[in-house]
């Protein structure tokens, strides 16, 4: 009996001009609500980022993008891994990987690394096929406005100073937050060391709160370009972390009219207080992806290794 004849993988990069095949490469994934289409032609519009189709005997059946300076100026970032429903189970996802890892030796990048769905068990399983470390894993809640009222337990709260710089950074440095993410955390979909240069770029663009008072706790919340708002960071006193979220919230919802859209999401370490903060916050795991898994990849090592 002859031996199934395996299949010839191709890849080329893309361009504005493929949002067609990019669109029915992606027209199952969400329920057809896939975001990678309506950001393909900006993304690729972009030298910070390099669009890939793959192709298997002449058909495209996958796509991926590598992002640079999302993640740090020595890493590059895997993003918008997709497989045509058809193709699937057939070694798309893992050729992908392959090229992705080329790509970035070639490119002189240090690391790479990637998110992935908790339930995306093909990508866990090819991140410790490749040698990639699991950082660790990251809520993704989104407040339901009226789930609970945010005035009841708030607290006023303050922008914390640049005077305050040392005594904040030192609050972050020690917390069990920081030290469980490896010192890396989550804005906006974009995972990169929360280090001191990042921390006072947040502090000049006034976006860390604490309660009001001495320095106890401390929240990063960072404002979209789409006027969407994102806690990315919250450390410090165990009982005061649920007064200033709430305080958040209410910041955040106060001039919001009853029927108008918005968008109030928390990126935190995954832990079992993180949780029940959130929750009790008025947040709710996100219906897509609740929690990410974050690998990274050494690629000056053959073994999986920590920063």
């Amino acid at each position: 009996m002859p031996d199934k004849k395996q299949p010839s993988f191709s890849v080329r990069q893309g361009c504005a001009t493929d949002l067609p095949v990019v669109a029915q490469i992606c027209s199952d994934v969400y329920g057809g609500s896939d975001y990678i289409p309506e950001m393909w032609e900006e993304w690729t519009a972009s030298p910070q980022n390099m669009g890939f189709i793959v192709e298997m005997d002449g058909q495209s059946v996958g796509l991926y993008l590598l992002r640079l300076n999302v993640a740090g100026s020595d890493t590059g970032w895997i993003q918008g891994v997709r497989v045509a429903t058809a193709f699937k189970k057939q070694g798309v996802a893992r050729f992908i990987l392959e090229h992705a890892i080329r790509q970035s030796r070639e490119l002189s990048l240090n690391f790479i690394q990637y998110a992935t769905a908790q339930d995306n068990l093909p990508m866990h399983r090819l991140a410790g096929l490749y040698g990639f470390w699991h950082v660790g894993n990251f809520l993704n809640y989104n407040y339901v406005r009226g789930q609970v009222s945010p005035h009841g337990n708030a607290r006023a709260s303050r922008l914390v100073t640049t005077s305050e710089f040392d005594e904040a950074y030192r609050l972050l440095l020690e917390s069990p937050e920081h030290q469980l993410g490896h010192g890396i955390y989550c804005n906006t979909w974009n995972w990169k060391p929360l280090n001191m240069d990042t921390f006072r770029q947040h502090l000049e663009r006034r976006e860390v709160y604490c309660l009001t008072g001495a320095l106890k706790v401390l929240a990063i919340l960072c404002r979209a370009e789409n006027d969407s708002h994102w806690i990315a960071f919250l450390a410090g006193d165990t009982a005061s972390k649920l007064p200033l979220l709430h305080e958040l919230a209410r910041k955040v919802t106060k001039n919001i009219l009853p029927d108008q859209q918005f968008e109030f999401t928390a990126q935190l370490i995954q832990t079992p207080a993180n949780e029940a903060l959130l929750k009790q916050a008025g947040f709710e795991p996100d219906n897509h992806e609740p929690i990410m898994s974050l690998y990274e990849l050494n690629l000056h090592t053959d073994r999986p290794t920590a920063r």
